[in-house]
Parts: structure tokens; sequence; C-alpha cells
């Protein structure tokens, strides 16, 4: 058996940073095809050579750093994410234990920004009841119960960015009738 050489170490970064384009293409063929129905093969490669090229990790392919490894392992979370609708879900569980334990910063890209994906999918996905199908109480409390009653449904309130400032909402919910 021979000892791990710096040379050795090396290589395998080195052999990380290629996997790690092709993922980043993958991702971006997933994401295209989701979202226009047709992929652009000059973007998608562009996309891996800017991974790739990103000065920290293409300093440090050619040292042997966590770095690379971890990018590989959250691309390939992700990749999975991307296509839980043709494979099973159960996959990207031990897949993002292994990305957490490369690195304890993957916890954002992990259970933050997945996380945040796939509550933005369960959101857009529930059916929303129309205005036209309720009748809004007038006293406060009820109101309340009213709106809460509401998200569950799936109908959430998105405030217009001219009306997003806290004199807006205050302004808004001054209007309606709560305090009837």
């Amino acid at each position: 058996m021979s000892a791990c050489t710096v040379l050795d170490l090396r290589l395998f970064n080195a052999t990380i940073l290629p996997l790690a384009m092709v993922v980043a293409l993958s991702c971006r063929h997933l994401v295209q095809k989701q979202w226009s129905g047709r992929i652009n093969h000059a973007i998608s490669i562009h996309t891996a050579f800017n991974m790739a090229l990103f000065p920290p990790l293409f300093f440090f392919s050619g040292l042997f750093y966590t770095d690379l490894l971890s990018t590989l392992n959250i691309l390939v979370v992700y990749a999975l994410f991307l296509q839980r609708e043709q494979r099973n879900n159960w996959i990207v569980l031990p897949a993002s234990i292994l990305a957490l334990s490369m690195r304890q910063t993957n916890i954002f890209w992990v259970a933050v920004f997945l996380g945040g994906l796939e509550a933005v999918r369960t959101v857009s996905d529930k059916p929303v009841v129309k205005k036209d199908d309720y009748v809004v109480p007038g006293y406060w409390k009820d109101r309340l119960w009213f709106e809460l009653d509401k998200w569950s449904r799936g109908n959430v309130h998105d405030v217009s960015l001219t009306d997003a400032g806290i004199l807006g909402t205050y302004l808004q919910f001054k209007s309606s009738s709560l305090t009837d």
C-alpha cells in the first residue's frame, strides 16, 4: 500500500472540478427545462465554466481543500432536488446529510435555500380560494382568524412593491374595516 502523496491530493481536486462542471451543467439544463421547456446549451456551458472559474474554487482546485468537494456535494443535492418528480424523494435526504457532514456552512444551501424553494413550490401548488367565494367578517378577531385560515389554504397576500412599507401596510389595514 502506497502513501498518499501531494500529487494524489492535487489530482483528487483536479478531477472534482470537471465533475462539478458537469453537474452544474446538468442543474442548469434542469432549471431551463422547468422554466422555459427548452434548453439553451450556450448558457448552460457558460454557467458551468463560470462556476469552475470562480476564483476561490479555481484557486483551491490546485490544492487539497474541501471547497470543491463541498460544492460538488451541494450541486448533486440541488440536481436531485430538481429531479424529485422523476426520482424518489428519499435519495435527497442522504445526499443532504453527506453535504452537511462535508461543511457546516452547507446548512444554508441544504436547509434554507432548498427549504425555501420547497416552501414556494408547496404554496404555489395549493389551490387558492377566490375572493368571490367567501364573506369577510367585520369583527377584528373573526377577521384575524379568517385571514389565518386563508393563508392555510394557500391564499398568501403578496404586497405590491408600492405598498410594501410600514406606512403602506398600515394605511391599507386602516382603510379596511378592522375597527368595526
